[in-house]
């Protein structure tokens, strides 16, 4: 288990990931730069572009603890 701050995105479709991250200013910064970004995916069908790739849509930090 990992404790300290966690990363919290939340994307198109309501995915949510979390990744840990060593400090406030560290995960904050990180949470800027996060929106916008498309879910890394290893295949996807987009059905002509009826279903696109999921993006950040949302991205803040939390104080807690993780599995990861």
């Amino acid at each position: 288990m990992i404790k300290g701050w966690i990363l919290v995105m939340i994307y198109s479709g309501l995915t949510i990931v979390t990744e840990p991250r060593a400090d406030l200013k560290t995960c904050l910064a990180d949470a800027a730069g996060k929106i916008g970004e498309e879910m890394p995916v290893n295949a996807w069908d987009n059905m002509n572009g009826s279903n696109p790739i999921p993006k950040v849509v949302i991205a803040f930090c939390v104080q807690g603890a993780s599995a990861k």
